[in-house]
């Protein structure tokens, strides 16, 4: 029992250094960008990032926890 705990925090930890990640290359994205092009006042990259970011959360939140719905259907099912 507890290693299984272990096992599914330690998953949901490396899911959410993952995400983290993701956050830190937007935010790098979006510097790099404004630098070179200078168009400091501009929303389109921002919201551009803002939509991938909030797409990919959630779709591979969902995806990462495919296995955990499983295992509990079939638990529920026994």
């Amino acid at each position: 029992m507890k290693k299984e705990n272990y096992q599914e925090s330690f998953k949901w930890a490396v899911y959410g250094m993952c995400v983290a990640s993701l956050l830190f290359v937007l935010v790098a994205t979006y510097f790099i960008v404004r630098i070179i092009d200078g168009n400091w006042t501009s929303w389109q990259l921002p919201a551009i990032l803002l939509i991938i970011f909030f797409v990919a959360i959630p779709i591979s939140a969902m995806f990462t926890s495919l296995g955990d719905i499983k295992r509990e259907i079939e638990k529920e099912a026994k």
